[in-house]
């Protein structure tokens, strides 16, 4: 999922001009356990979103901060600009 990386930036493999910092892919907890950006892994989960993608995105989007929101509204715009997901993120 995160193989494509070019200059210090992870590029999304389905849409190339979707990019962001490698410092901004993978954080570091509490517990010193890595672990994804979350607006990547719901950018991953919206090109066909299921029940519990919706879901899932209840309970993450809250979490994230405004520039992950602001992020991933640009990114699945870029996909598809009638996505539901997207006035949540405005």
């Amino acid at each position: 999922m995160l193989n494509e990386e070019k200059e210090n930036e992870w590029i999304f493999r389905r849409d190339p001009s979707i990019t962001n910092p490698i410092e901004k892919v993978i954080f570091m907890s509490e517990y010193n356990m890595p672990y994804l950006n979350p607006a990547i892994v719901l950018l991953y989960i919206s090109k066909k979103t299921r029940k519990q993608d919706h879901h899932d995105f209840e309970n993450i989007v809250s979490h994230v901060t405004m520039e992950q929101s602001d992020w991933l509204y640009s990114a699945i715009q870029k996909q598809n600009r009638e996505h539901p997901w997207l006035l949540s993120l405005i």
